[in-house]
């Protein structure tokens, strides 16, 4: 066989050349088995780095580094099922609060907020607590509030003035619970109130009527079966025909009534 280096013209034996050959397939042979002899490795990580662990690195720097690659992996979802969760916690504790207009005989009277299902003593302490005109011993502080709504306190005299109902409220008599819009809100055309927020004698609720001083549920029941059979009033005044509400108890309610 003929090979021309430099425009010389060598010849070379054939058997030459696959002696040749057979030596070059012995020695990659003899690499190949050196390599898998040492339990070479070769590793691609999550990042996409590439190491051969065949020469420079033992089994343990390779469990090191895939051990710690897992852990870190681990770590960030552990960090993203809390924040999970805390929001859910956050989001489940802010749909809990209920808002309650606490009034009366309160030291700070105002709205406060509370978790849904704490008592009227929770109300009354985030209202600065009871004054000593408040008739404590008929209010049932562990009564559980559930929605929305709104507190009046009642005083001593107040509840004295009030008369025997016949039955015990859960609340008791030393409170009105006013819920949903009350007297002071004019919905769907049959509000019980002006703009100043009077309650409308032709038109209020049991319940309504229950939120006036001395007025409790027999009174109320009363002041809606007279107009009933007599007809509206005409003026605050006649709410003075109702029986039992004379000129005393007259006085306490006429700056927070009306006819119109």
């Amino acid at each position: 066989m003929k090979f021309y280096i430099l425009n010389r013209e060598i010849t070379v034996k054939s058997d030459v050349i696959i002696t040749l050959a057979v030596f070059l397939a012995v020695l990659i042979g003899m690499a190949v088995y050196a390599i898998t002899a040492k339990g070479g490795d070769i590793v691609i990580y999550g990042d996409g780095e590439i190491e051969d662990f065949s020469d420079n690195h033992t089994n343990s720097d390779k469990n090191s580094k895939l051990s710690s690659e897992k852990t870190a992996g681990d770590e960030v979802e552990a960090g993203n099922t809390e924040k999970v969760s805390s929001e859910n916690d956050n989001e489940h504790n802010k749909t809990e609060e209920i808002k309650v207009y606490v009034i009366g005989c309160v030291k700070n009277p105002g709205i406060v907020t509370l978790k849904k299902g704490q008592l009227i003593d929770d109300a009354v302490k985030a209202a600065g607590g009871l004054t000593d005109d408040a008739d404590i011993y008929n209010i049932n502080l562990v009564y559980s509030l559930n929605e929305n709504m709104m507190l009046r306190i009642k005083s001593k005299n107040e509840v004295n003035e009030e008369e025997n109902e016949g039955e015990m409220r859960e609340e008791g008599k030393g409170v009105a619970i006013i819920t949903d819009e009350g007297a002071g809100v004019n919905t769907a055309g049959q509000g019980t109130s002006n703009k100043t927020g009077k309650i409308n004698i032709n038109t209020a609720s049991v319940n309504e009527l229950d939120t006036l001083p001395g007025i409790g549920i027999a009174t109320a029941n009363d002041i809606i079966a007279y107009r009933e059979a007599n007809g509206k009033f005409k003026s605050i005044e006649d709410i003075m025909k109702v029986p039992r509400i004379k000129e005393n108890r007259f006085n306490n309610i006429k700056d927070f009534i009306t006819v119109d």
